[in-house]
């Protein structure tokens, strides 16, 4: 009875695997590609191969064993397109300031969308009541940011601009000019919002990064402004 009850245990725990892998991944926690939902699934389907050493079935132990090599070859895949994955010293800079928690492919993925430029002064990145265009990371460089006219903050390097509305497609809220020639990564935002939109994970970590960013220079722009009401 003990070994029979330890058996069953097992296959109810491969089943809560199962479902929970498959729950996260629709609910966003989890991506089809990478190692956590593959790690789940041969996870699971080893617990319930285990019960079925006591209650043999031809047919689920196929399954069980087939879903362990899939998950198996799987994981074997993205280790090597992993290991496979290169950035240049200019890109390494950015991931190590910008998104440091991104794994390799799905880095790749993202700088492989855009473009490394060169901002001359007086460059219009984004502005206000207009669509931003593009997502841009100023690596090098400054520039301001001006509301009605008015400056209201500075931008320094290793800054993004216009991260939240090139993710929502609304219209920017200021408008930021160049100040100095600057170097920078542009990304397009539609085919970026289009990425994301199959890419929940990706999309997860980057509203987590621009959050911070956008804390960070509504802190500033505070700063700037009780400087000038001081004066």
């Amino acid at each position: 009875m003990i070994t029979e009850s330890i058996f069953e245990i097992a296959g109810m725990l491969g089943v809560a695997f199962y479902l929970g892998s498959y729950a996260a991944l629709q609910l966003g926690y989890l991506n089809g590609q990478g190692y956590a939902y593959a790690t789940l699934n041969t996870i699971a389907a080893a617990l319930v191969l285990v019960s079925l050493t006591y209650a043999f079935n031809l047919s689920s132990v196929i399954i069980q064993v087939s879903w362990i090599l899939i998950g198996v070859i799987g994981m074997a895949r993205y280790y090597i397109l992993n290991h496979r994955t290169r950035f240049s010293e200019e890109e390494q800079r950015f991931l190590d300031c910008a998104l440091p928690g991104m794994d390799k492919i799905k880095a790749r993925r993202f700088l492989d969308m855009g473009a490394w430029l060169v901002l001359e002064p007086n460059t219009v990145v984004t502005e206000a009541g207009i669509p931003v265009p593009n997502l841009v990371y100023l690596m090098d460089g400054r520039a301001r940011v001006k509301v009605n006219d008015a400056v209201v903050a500075t931008i320094e390097e290793k800054t993004f601009i216009g991260e939240m509305t090139a993710m929502s497609g609304e219209s920017a809220t200021a408008t930021v000019v160049v100040d100095e020639r600057s170097r920078c990564l542009q990304i397009p935002a539609e085919p970026l919002r289009t990425l994301l939109k199959k890419d929940s994970e990706m999309k997860r970590e980057l509203e987590n990064c621009f959050s911070s960013a956008v804390k960070q220079k509504l802190t500033e722009a505070n700063k700037l402004l009780s400087q000038k009401t001081a004066m």
